[in-house]
């Protein structure tokens, strides 16, 4: 099983390609979303999944999970 550490390493390594992918409003290291386990991804945020562009599903065996959220500045 891959660590927390490992998938903030994937995510700096591609962070600047997937900053400058259409539609993509932020990334993160962290844990997988309803995973029981912890598992470790790479999370991807999006305004809208429908218009965000091409994602890969992993980098260095670390799942990347797309999550739609928007975020406002307060």
């Amino acid at each position: 099983m891959k660590t927390l550490e490992q998938a903030q390493k994937a995510k700096e390594r591609i962070e600047a390609q997937i900053l400058a992918t259409p539609g993509v409003t932020g990334i993160d290291a962290g844990y997988h979303p309803g995973s029981e386990s912890g598992t470790p991804a790479i999370r991807v945020y999006v305004a809208d999944k429908k218009k965000a562009g091409a994602l890969p599903a992993e980098v260095d065996g670390i799942p990347v999970i797309v999550i739609e959220r928007k975020f406002e500045l307060h």
